[in-house]
């Protein structure tokens, strides 16, 4: 760190890891001088490379979703899509529980725990392309038709097939698809969605505390702001109209009862219980998100409540969400 010649790349990336060795010690101040400085220089990072979030531009999206899946849209649809119930879709935001309740699930001899896809995203920028137009994605759901949504629906089975062909449940943890569930829901009306929550002061030091290599809004608490907002009014459309089941998994009971959550999910996923699912940590496969050290230990507590430590520091943020 002493050296001035130290690429801001690598700096940055050295404030982070020093921002978690001083908040493992219960240094919280320091930590938060290391991840403010951590933060800006991502942020800068950002703006040189041409790639600077615009929460504006994602508050559109999210108002054009709200406006397109209405119960309309979804009396119409009623039918379409495929009945397998195969892919099991875990979303909410980045750092809220997802790595946790999908590791708990591919502890299971039945789950294949796929990590965090594309394809949810794919599959709404292919409406284009599978309705023959150059409309939007989002103009082309009002026309979508049963034979586009099976013929869209099939190409994600064959997809995932590719990845795994014979395990009867297949989890795509991509937090993210909380902004395709209208979608998901009109494919798959059967296939089980389970909604991650957590205490957004937890999520959003956390969101800060972790050098993202593909989330640009993390790095701003404004853009955290903004985007947790857009998020929760999202997340309320969805509990309103979606026509299919949404099971709603909170971090902190997961964590003060990991036992009762576990067997709730299989019941939604239809599994048997296991008691393996109970041993998650134990589970060797590949882990390819922020979460994957956090997974590998037992069920712990220590991060509930864990925005008490950095109130000085977001207190501003914490206020606003």
């Amino acid at each position: 760190m002493a050296d001035p010649y130290l690429p801001a790349s690598r700096r940055h990336a050295l404030l982070f890891g020093l921002a978690h060795v001083c908040d493992a010690q219960g240094a919280y101040a320091e930590a938060a001088q290391h991840l403010e400085q951590a933060n800006a220089l991502r942020r800068a990072e950002c703006r040189q490379r041409g790639q600077v979030y615009d929460a504006a531009e994602h508050t559109r999206f999210v108002d054009e979703l709200i406006a397109t899946f209405t119960p309309g849209y979804f009396e119409r649809v009623r039918g379409f899509g495929s009945p397998t119930q195969r892919p099991v879709f875990i979303v909410g935001l980045p750092r809220s529980g997802t790595t946790l309740t999908e590791q708990v699930l591919a502890s299971h001899s039945q789950v294949f725990g796929a990590g965090e896809l594309r394809y949810a995203r794919d599959a709404f920028q292919a409406l284009p392309r599978v309705l023959s137009g150059d409309a939007e994605p989002l103009a082309c759901l009002r026309r979508l038709e049963r034979a586009s949504a099976g013929r869209v629906a099939e190409e994600y089975l064959e997809r995932l097939a590719r990845l795994h062909a014979t395990t009867p449940r297949v989890v795509d943890k991509m937090p993210d698809n909380y902004l395709y569930l209208g979608l998901l829901a009109t494919l798959f009306p059967r296939a089980p969605l389970i909604h991650c929550r957590r205490d957004l002061r937890d999520v959003a030091v956390s969101c800060w505390m972790t050098n993202f290599q593909q989330i640009r809004w993390s790095f701003d608490t404004g853009h955290i702001a903004a985007r947790f907002h857009d998020y929760r009014r999202l997340m309320e459309h969805w509990q309103q109209v979606l026509p299919v089941p949404l099971l709603e998994i909170d971090y902190e009971e997961t964590v003060a009862d990991l036992e009762g959550v576990a067997r709730r999910l299989l019941a939604f996923c239809g599994l048997e219980w296991e008691p393996a699912c109970l041993a998650f940590h134990q589970t060797q496969r590949p882990v390819r998100t922020a979460s994957v050290a956090q997974v590998r230990e037992p069920i712990y507590r220590r991060s509930v409540a864990r925005w008490k430590h950095y109130e000085n520091a977001l207190g501003e943020l914490f206020a606003r969400l």
